[in-house]
């Protein structure tokens, strides 16, 4: 199924920030950088240099690659970088968008196709992960036609401030105590003892019989009774 642009996505040209190389001057709290690609293998580490460049210039420490959203993001621009070479012609321009806390990633390539799933995800595969990363890590996403022939194909990460994304991260769960084992100067806890494995259980004590009495002797009294026959 084809993937198209998502509603009330905009076309890369409707933000008002004017085209042309390098980092372009836009409206307050707004950047722009653009290159131009050739296609070759390169180009997948190029546009992830770029991109990670442009995080550190923009959101300076927030833009840390370690962080998620960054990682997030990174990992967006080599499949979408992929996915151009792969299935879409030649991919031949990357620009990035900063938006306040938002960045936006267009690659734009030479097939008017859009982007679309060859069967259902699946996991194990070794390639075709794109558009489900896509759908699971991106803000918003879509692909827009170019007026002189192929395609713009575009996504958005939120980079939040590190104290928000503390303040938002989910809690871990309690730690269990683990048992208590011995310490310099305490003694280990005593062990219970464990029968060795194929002995049969432990049954109780059963007392010995009494010793036979011999003949013509009489024999002992039990508690509380006198001798044989007396009164």
């Amino acid at each position: 199924m084809a993937i198209g642009t998502e509603p009330g996505a905009r076309p890369p040209e409707a933000d008002g920030i004017p085209a042309g190389p390098g980092i372009l001057s836009g409206p307050a709290g707004r950047d722009c950088l653009r290159r131009a690609l050739s296609d070759g293998p390169e180009v997948i580490a190029e546009c992830r240099d770029l991109t990670r460049r442009a995080l550190r210039d923009w959101f300076g420490p927030d833009g840390d690659p370690e962080r998620i959203p960054v990682a997030d993001a990174l990992l967006l621009v080599s499949e979408v970088v992929t996915n151009a070479r792969t299935h879409g012609g030649a991919p031949y321009e990357i620009r990035l968008d900063r938006a306040g806390r938002t960045l936006r990633v267009r690659v734009s390539d030479t097939s008017p196709v859009p982007p679309r799933a060859h069967g259902p995800h699946r996991p194990d595969r070794a390639s075709g992960h794109g558009l489900f990363l896509l759908r699971r890590l991106a803000t918003r996403w879509g692909s827009v036609p170019r007026g002189s022939g192929g395609k713009t194909v575009w996504f958005e990460v939120e980079v939040p401030p590190m104290e928000v994304a503390r303040a938002e991260a989910v809690p871990l769960p309690e730690a269990v105590p683990l048992p208590e084992t011995a310490s310099p100067g305490k003694p280990a806890p005593p062990l219970e003892a464990v029968p060795p494995p194929g002995s049969a259980p432990p049954t109780e004590a059963v007392p010995a019989p009494p010793e036979p009495v011999p003949p013509g002797t009489d024999a002992p009294s039990l508690s509380g009774t006198g001798p044989a026959g007396g009164s």
